[in-house]
């Protein structure tokens, strides 16, 4: 499971962030947009960004995603 667009945009807006930095984003091809998750393109991105963030600040950002997302479902 994995965060769509409009969640990632209410994840930023609930961070006070702006949420249109997710499209210049995604038009700049730093991440896509799958439609069921928005990934980096390259790993090394990510780990940019995540070394980046303070433990408190990944904390609150894991909070936003899990409020947004839906629960992932159990077997099929």
């Amino acid at each position: 499971p994995g965060a769509g667009a409009p969640a990632v945009r209410r994840a930023l807006g609930a961070l006070g962030a702006d949420p249109a930095g997710l499209a210049m984003a995604i038009d700049a091809e730093v991440v896509v947009d799958t439609g069921a998750r928005v990934v980096c393109r390259h790993p090394l991105f990510a780990s940019v960004v995540y070394d980046a963030l303070t433990p408190e600040r990944r904390r609150r950002v894991h909070e936003a995603l899990a409020s947004v997302t839906e629960p992932p479902t159990r077997g099929a």
